[in-house]
């Protein structure tokens, strides 16, 4: 029988809502920070080269003075979930130290794209593209001048695959556009790209949320010779195309 091991792990698996963590941050320990030590253990066991673990751009720096933030930026969590990442990518340290494992950590923007999940509680992207195309209300908590830097998946992807190889060992790299958007300004081009009214409701802010995100990514540039290459207006078109198709499978399944 032919034998086989992974020579790179990705690692995404997570619990990604920061709201969730609050209200229960023993269980996000548990999933976030457990959760990696049980994925080095198998990734050591199974005699692979590399892990490259997803972290979150989006929260680990905190609120910072100056934007885009790089990775000389000290860490500042708010939240139960932006510690346990930061912790992962401790663990990744200890691992590289005591096994001679390669590590690289990116953390990552607000990720968009197809096939996100418009019913989480993360991608606000696909969840407005949703509401608006089957015309139910769009909230936006807070008052929508919250900025975040939204990076589409396939350049994700590409920076996921880059990091494979042998560059980068014991970095994190941001993995972002640099550029701020406000989820304002978000709902604004998603209704426009989905045709409908740009009426959002807006509800009071909520716990554990920052109020900017932005991510100088000039080092992966550097290192990994990666850039963002998908501009806002173009995702944003792909994404909206993506849950308008499945919302009309859905709909022609449902009709016979």
């Amino acid at each position: 029988m032919a034998s086989w091991h992974a020579e790179v792990f990705f690692h995404l698996a997570a619990q990604m809502d920061v709201r969730h963590s609050i209200d229960d941050p023993l269980g996000d320990a548990r999933r976030n920070v457990l959760g990696t030590v049980a994925v080095l253990e198998a990734v050591r066991l199974g005699g692979a080269r590399k892990i490259v673990l997803a972290s979150s751009g989006g929260t680990i720096y905190g609120d910072q003075d100056r934007y885009p933030v790089d990775e000389s930026a000290p860490l500042d969590p708010h939240s139960p979930y932006a510690a346990a990442k930061i912790c992962a990518g401790i663990y990744l340290g200890v691992y590289r130290h005591l096994y001679e494992l390669q590590t690289t950590t990116l953390a990552l923007g607000n990720v968009y794209g197809p096939r996100q999940d418009p019913g989480g509680e993360a991608g606000v992207v696909s969840i407005f593209a949703a509401a608006l195309l089957a015309e139910r209300p769009t909230v936006i908590f807070g008052d929508g001048d919250s900025t975040r830097d939204y990076v589409y998946v396939d350049d994700v992807v590409e920076a996921f695959l880059r990091a494979a190889g042998t560059a980068a060992d014991g970095m994190r790299l941001n993995v972002g556009t640099g550029q701020e958007m406000t989820v304002r300004e978000v709902h604004s081009l998603v209704a426009a790209a989905v045709e409908r009214p740009d009426e959002p409701q807006f509800l009071l802010a909520r716990a554990g949320e920052l109020r900017h995100v932005g991510l100088d990514s000039i080092a992966a540039g550097q290192v990994l010779g990666w850039h963002a290459r998908v501009d806002l207006v173009d995702g944003l078109a792909r994404t909206v195309g993506r849950i308008r198709d499945s919302a009309t499978v859905s709909s022609l399944q449902r009709d016979r």
